[in-house]
């Protein structure tokens, strides 16, 4: 798939296309598989306390079994596999891509989106941005 059409209505060329051109353009593509985008705007990381909604959202549309527990969790009491503390949206350009949980400054849990697996969002380099929380 070289584009997709995001909710704004906006085409939107995937990094699989980038790629295909073979060459960075510097205008810090949404899907940047060069690393432009990450390197000049970087991820930014936002805790559950700080937007419940997106997280959830994020929750639901990765992994939709944790969503259902969580739910529970949150209604019921009952454990959940993760706190809501531990949880991190990731967002690039303000566009959710990923969802990270951290447990004592480590990450025990990466989901990116799937147009966002391409681009270097790598555990490596979310520990950079981990002492910035």
């Amino acid at each position: 798939m070289d584009s997709y059409v995001n909710e704004q209505g906006n085409s939107v060329l995937t990094s699989q296309f980038l790629r295909k051109r073979g060459t960075c353009c510097k205008s810090n593509c949404l899907h940047c598989p060069y690393g432009t985008t990450l390197k000049k705007l970087g991820i930014k990381l936002i805790s559950y306390a700080d937007n419940r909604d997106l997280v959830d959202g994020l929750i639901k549309e990765l992994n939709p079994s944790d969503f259902t527990s969580h739910l529970l969790a949150g209604a019921f009491g009952t454990t959940k596999k993760y706190a809501d503390n531990q949880a991190y949206a990731l967002t690039l350009k303000e566009v959710p891509c990923g969802l990270m949980y951290l447990e004592v400054g480590k990450i025990v849990d990466l989901k990116l989106k799937e147009h966002f697996q391409d681009q270097g969002i790598t555990e490596s380099y979310l520990y950079s941005l981990i002492g910035e929380i």
